[in-house]
């Protein structure tokens, strides 16, 4: 696909989290993670945990601070438990398929997007994260229903254009996939490199609509 995947977390850390997650934080391990210190929040879930090794909340965030630290196995093992306890969990099972596509094992982090989005159909995170596997698997049909969606939450989600772009492109939608690639190309900063590879996809696109003009005329315009 020519981008690699990133893991945007979006401030998952003090906006999904529950309110049974958020009361076992302290107003300093709070703020702490707000200037991306999360060790006295880890600190805190940790004593949690041993206290209570099946606290559900408490193992459900640390697996989010464990993220975000960088410690993706410990992270995966917290998310799995805490999936295990309540499988209607949409939390745990978001965060074990973002461990697993640290780990690039995105078939099992499907499963566990599939998981959330069941229980949470507008979880835009797992949306925007499901449809840009899907992209890069090249299942258009699956990828460009999520980033449908996760754009329709986040206008200004400019990798989820470019991907439903490339998507559309797949499947000989060229103005569809232009239209994507333009509006990369409009609103990203100009030191985005979303830009240049909008540009560039732009050019693929428009090169191939002229190759498929030629040869079907009137009839392949309509279409578009």
């Amino acid at each position: 696909m020519g981008t690699k995947f990133k893991l945007f977390i979006l401030g998952f850390f003090l906006t999904v989290i529950s309110a049974s997650g958020q009361q076992l934080l302290s107003p300093e391990a709070i703020a702490a993670a707000r200037q991306n210190n999360y060790q006295p929040a880890l600190q805190e879930l940790t004593k949690a945990i041993n206290t209570d090794p099946e606290n559900e909340a408490a193992l459900t965030q640390r697996a989010n601070v464990l993220i975000r630290l960088k410690k993706i196995d410990e992270a995966l093992i917290d998310a799995e438990k805490a999936y295990k306890i309540n499988p209607q969990n949409p939390d745990a099972s978001f965060l074990a398929a973002t461990s697993l596509i640290s780990k690039e094992q995105n078939i099992q982090a499907l499963q566990y997007l599939d998981a959330a989005l069941k229980i949470k159909p507008d979880f835009y995170q797992a949306l925007q994260f499901r449809g840009k596997l899907h992209a890069k698997m090249n299942s258009a049909d699956l990828a460009i229903p999520d980033l449908d969606k996760a754009i329709s939450q986040n206008p200004k989600d400019l990798e989820a254009y470019l991907y439903r772009g490339r998507m559309h492109t797949r499947k000989i939608q060229f103005v569809d996939a232009m239209n994507d690639f333009l509006f990369i190309i409009n609103n990203a900063p100009a030191d985005s490199p979303l830009k240049d590879l909008a540009k560039t996809d732009f050019d693929k696109a428009h090169a191939e609509y002229e190759e498929y003009e030629k040869a079907g005329g009137a009839f392949f315009r309509l279409s578009q």
